[in-house]
Formats: structure tokens, sequence, C-alpha cells
């Protein structure tokens, strides 16, 4: 659902620290952002402090 609000925003970057293995939806289980049927393409980095954000994830859930 956030994956394609993105796109339908029009958002143009979006910057994330870890990625979710289980119900990722770009660059872990689907690949939501940049699928050739859309027409607007999201500029993605990923794992910007991602040991850090993985930690933190991992104590908080």
């Amino acid at each position: 659902m956030c994956a394609m609000a993105l796109v339908h925003a029009r958002i143009s970057n979006l910057v994330y620290a870890t990625k979710e293995p289980r119900t990722g939806a770009d660059g872990s289980l689907y690949q939501l952002l940049n699928h050739s049927g859309h027409n607007h393409q999201i500029q993605v980095t990923h794992g910007v402090l991602a040991d850090e954000a993985s930690q933190m994830l991992t104590r908080f859930f």
C-alpha cells in the first residue's frame, strides 16, 4: 500500500535504511516501485545506516 502511494504521489527519491525480507515491496520480496508498468519511476537508495536501523527494529519488535 505504501509503495503504490509513493508511485501515485510521484515521489522522485526514496531513501531507507534496511530491507524487510518477509513483506518488503522494494528489493526484498517484491519489486513494486520500479515496475515497468508504472507511469512514474522512483530513484531508490537503501542501506543507509542499515545495521543500526536493523538493531533498533529488532529491539522494538
